[in-house]
């Protein structure tokens, strides 16, 4: 488990909800510091709001 504060670019991680890893492209808490907005891809470019403090799984 890691803090989504502690994402970086390249890393894999599995979002809750979601069947399959994703690989994280962006990490972006601009306007608002108490919620991060992922930028991952996995069949396409999505975007995913957590809130600050909050886990995801990385994925092996």
């Amino acid at each position: 488990m890691i803090k989504v504060e502690n994402l970086e670019a390249g890393m894999m991680i599995l979002i809750e909800g979601r069947k399959k890893a994703v690989e994280v492209l962006t990490v972006d808490n601009f306007g608002n510091p108490d919620l991060y907005k992922i930028g991952h891809m996995g069949k396409g470019f999505n975007v995913t709001a957590l809130p600050a403090g909050s886990t995801v799984t990385l994925a092996a």
